[in-house]
């Protein structure tokens, strides 16, 4: 079995019960574009790769700590703050596993667009903080513009 594309959630990601994991990871796999995606076989082409998604059961296993990625379980984030320039916004979140070091991903390139409103995104990480700028391409970004359906999209 090989998974193409998936998503996993546990307890070790702050998601206590069953139900919060798999509604989390179903989330984030729904929006999953597979229209583009190819898989063979074999040299023989899969024709509709959605007609194979699955859930696998709930299984139990000892992570160590510290976690891969974290410290086991290293529980919840906090609202940090939301700031609105007029130019763009700044969402910023905490938790004790981000770096104190100051890191600033801005590749790839992640753009927006809700309409005619187009926009660019940054992530920097600083003091055990993770900020998400969002900022315009020439016209203001309006306050409120978290709530828009925005089309996001990278480049390589």
């Amino acid at each position: 079995m090989v998974g193409l594309l998936n998503a996993e959630f546990s307890s070790n990601e702050g998601f206590a019960t069953e139900q919060e994991q798999r509604d989390t990871a179903n989330f984030f796999a729904d929006h999953i574009v597979v229209e583009e995606m190819t898989c063979s076989i074999d040299g023989n082409e899969v024709d509709d790769i959605t007609e194979f998604r699955f859930e696998s059961p709930q299984f139990t296993f000892t992570a160590p700590d510290p976690w891969i990625f974290t410290p086991a379980n290293p529980g919840p984030g906090t609202f940090v703050g939301l700031d609105e320039t007029g130019v763009g916004s700044f969402l910023s979140v905490g938790h004790p596993a981000l770096p104190a070091a100051r890191v600033v991903c801005s590749e790839p390139l992640v753009l927006g667009k809700a309409g005619d409103l187009a926009c660019g995104f940054v992530v920097f990480l600083r003091g055990g903080q993770l900020t998400l700028e969002c900022h315009g391409w020439g016209d203001a970004i309006p306050a409120g513009f978290r709530d828009y359906d925005v089309e996001v999209n990278t480049t390589a």
